[in-house]
């Protein structure tokens, strides 16, 4: 494997492998997320138009550093720290998340933009919550984070779940064992948050 990746006489050293074909890579100090998608022309193009919808919105996203579109490489901005489902596997959410993600919500609502409200796809960093992923799918009237993906904001049986089918630790003692304990957290976050 290469120790770094040149993108348009840019040259980026590769600090850790963060995925089949992701790196955190360094230039000049800086650090930046690296995607290469090797022959997935329509990836490479997906996730760039992605990157120029979102910043017509008020969804805070890493931003394009540099991309080449003929060896399908793309440096975006690094943002630092842990996901959502991360910081949720270790403690609750503060309100602060939530106050976020119904703003991040209405944006989407607003400029009819299809996005993920899976929790890791989402980092808080610096006071602003971050959205990692791309554009997906069509929009529809009742956006996705209404249609479910809140319940993974909390500790609630369906986020354990999603943890179990990753394979990743669940923390029984963290599973309410009347679902009544989330739903009312959830009323009182979209009662207190919901634009």
């Amino acid at each position: 494997m290469n120790e770094y990746f040149e993108i348009k006489r840019k040259n980026f050293n590769i600090v850790t492998k963060l995925g089949e074909r992701s790196y955190k890579v360094e230039r000049k100090g800086k650090y930046f997320f690296l995607k290469d998608f090797e022959n997935d022309k329509k990836g490479f193009e997906t996730y760039v138009d992605s990157e120029w919808k979102l910043n017509v919105t008020g969804i805070h996203h890493p931003k394009i550093y540099v991309y080449d579109k003929n060896f399908l490489l793309v440096a975006s901005e690094y943002i630092e720290g842990n996901t959502v489902e991360q910081e949720l596997m270790n403690a609750d959410l503060p309100e602060k998340y939530f106050e976020l993600l119904f703003k991040a919500n209405w944006f989407v609502k607003k400029e009819k933009m299809p996005i993920s409200f899976e929790p890791e796809k989402w980092k808080l960093t610096n006071g602003n919550l971050y959205y990692l992923g791309i554009i997906e799918g069509k929009f529809e009237d009742k956006p996705l984070l209404e249609r479910g993906p809140l319940r993974l904001w909390f500790y609630s049986k369906d986020f354990a779940k999603n943890l179990v089918q990753k394979g990743l630790p669940v923390n029984k003692e963290r599973v309410p064992d009347n679902e009544a304990i989330s739903n009312k957290q959830m009323a009182l976050m979209v009662a207190k948050y919901y634009i």
